[in-house]
């Protein structure tokens, strides 16, 4: 196992940075405005991982578009005050940037916004390539965007890894063929991750750091 990966793949919003408030609050927004109803949090969350367009289409086709104008209207104007980096998570970051190891970005979101949330969270610097919702024609949980994150860190799918939050994360790294770890920092329980069987489950930061010192 010594040395055996060498690229880590991250999920963006409840993996590494602190998003899940501002997107349930983005998501009541729109659901209040356009739908004029409240609409719960299962409903809400339940694909959160997905392209946001997608989940809108999911949660009201005839009204998709103005669902997405609304959240983002919400989710733009509180953004920068509402998002911080998972605590714990930089340090893992710092460390296998300093051995070497490839990080990456796996997100259904656009790149911009993406971006943006990274340096509001001082975590940009440690990011050497992101692959966001318009960078790949299929979006998770096909393998696409995995793949081709991999492919500009130039790394082998046998040296890498995908953590993630959602059912999404781990099916995407599952079909890419890359080791997949579950964390449950996001909107997702730890028996909906275990469901789709990733290779590593952990429920803390500390025992993601932990884990990952022995797959490098």
């Amino acid at each position: 196992m010594e040395n055996r990966i060498r690229c880590v793949l991250f999920d963006l919003d409840g993996t590494i940075i602190d998003s899940i408030p501002l997107i349930r609050t983005s998501f009541r927004y729109a659901a209040k405005k356009v739908l004029g109803r409240e609409l719960p949090d299962e409903v809400l969350l339940a694909n959160v991982g997905k392209p946001l367009e997608q989940q809108m289409k999911i949660i009201c086709p005839e009204k998709a578009d103005e669902l997405v104008r609304a959240y983002r209207e919400h989710n733009h104007l509180y953004h920068d005050s509402m998002v911080k980096p998972i605590e714990g998570i930089k340090d893992i970051l710092v460390w296998l940037k300093s051995i070497d190891v490839s990080i990456g970005v796996v997100t259904s979101k656009t790149s911009q916004l993406a971006w943006r949330g990274l340096q509001v969270c001082g975590l940009e610097k440690y990011i050497s390539a992101l692959v966001a919702a318009e960078n790949v024609v299929k979006h998770k949980p096909h393998s696409e965007p995995v793949l081709k994150c991999i492919e500009m860190l130039n790394q082998k799918t046998e040296n890498s890894v995908f953590v993630g939050d959602s059912p999404y994360d781990i099916e995407s790294g599952k079909n890419a063929g890359v080791l997949t770890i579950a964390v449950p920092f996001g909107p997702f329980s730890i028996s909906q991750l275990k469901e789709k069987n990733p290779d590593y489950l952990v429920r803390s930061v500390d025992e993601l750091y932990s884990l990952l010192k022995e797959l490098v």
